[in-house]
Formats: C-alpha cells, sequence, structure tokens
C-alpha cells in the first residue's frame, strides 16, 4: 500500500508534464484518465513527521523515516481497478 501511495506524486509529475502537449489529441484523452485517477489518489493523505522530512530538490527526492498514510482499503482497490482500465486502454 505504501508503493501505491507514493505514486501519488508520480502522477502529479507526469499531469504536470504532459501539460505541456495538451493540444494533441492522444494526449488529451491520457489527461483525462489520468486526472479521474488523480481524483481518486487524492482521497488520501500522507503524514510526515515534523523534522523528520528531507527535501532534494536536485534529484526531486522526499526523504522520511516516518510517515502515516491514510489509504482505506476500498480506495486502494478503486486505484488499482483505474490503473488496470487506463492500462488496456493504452494496450488495446
Amino acid at each position: 500500500m505504501e508503493r501505491i501511495a507514493f505514486q501519488k506524486y508520480s502522477l502529479k509529475s507526469l499531469l504536470a508534464l504532459l501539460a505541456n502537449y495538451q493540444a494533441e489529441p492522444a494526449v488529451t484523452r491520457y489527461v483525462l484518465m489520468l486526472k479521474s485517477l488523480n481524483r481518486t489518489f487524492d482521497k488520501f493523505e500522507i503524514y510526515y513527521h515534523a523534522n523528520d522530512l528531507a527535501i532534494d530538490t536536485i534529484n526531486k527526492l522526499i526523504t522520511a523515516n516516518k510517515i502515516d498514510i491514510d489509504l482505506p482499503k476500498e480506495t486502494v482497490k478503486e486505484i488499482k481497478a483505474m490503473i488496470t482500465q487506463i492500462r488496456t486502454e493504452i494496450v488495446n
């Protein structure tokens, strides 16, 4: 569940990158799907403990020893289903 939770940041980065190419019809289609997935990722939070957070702006990494993830199992199932649907759409 932790790995899924941390994909929240990767998805936001991907959406920011794709924003530069929204004029392309294929990209627009995928951006809409990924935005829908992003809304599901927004249903949970990742909490970092004070004084336990290191941000590396050069390598774009966030490091923490202690985190709390409020990620209900229902949301994990929803994320998995949406990812499966998006993958199927891309592959076919």
